[in-house]
């Protein structure tokens, strides 16, 4: 069901309060290599492009309906994360969603505080893959 190659986007929506609310959203290319399922968990490995470079391992669990759930990457694409100044005070990075066929969307959210500069980042997170 999950293996083999995959193709999409990953959507990254940011929005920044206070100030001056500046949203912003960025597009990049993502690709899967689903190497391994076993019943319903699934794994492989992961290259996302552009502004969202990274790469790196991935695993999740489908359901016989179809439902996406603990999908995890082991970098969190598209998030500063934790830093010195900033802390994340909602969010995971695991998403969920659904597979339906040869496709998948998936999504997640998260909520970034910086203490210096008293700016509130709000990010969700949208996949739309499919299979090749």
């Amino acid at each position: 069901m999950m293996v083999g190659n995959w193709r999409g986007t990953l959507t990254v929506e940011q929005f920044v309060t206070p100030g001056s609310g500046e949203r912003t959203v960025s597009v990049c290319n993502e690709t899967w290599g689903m190497t391994a399922q076993t019943e319903g968990r699934f794994s492989g490995t992961f290259q996302a492009e552009g502004v969202c470079a990274h790469s790196g391992t991935m695993f999740g669990t489908v359901s016989i309906s179809g439902a996406i759930t603990g999908l995890t990457f082991s970098a969190f694409v598209g998030s500063p994360g934790e830093t010195s100044t900033c802390r994340r005070v909602s969010g995971d990075g695991v998403y969920t969603g659904v597979l339906s066929g040869t496709s998948l969307t998936a999504q997640t959210a998260e909520r970034t505080v910086c203490a210096v500069t008293f700016l509130t980042f709000d990010r969700s997170y949208s996949l739309s893959m499919n299979k090749q």
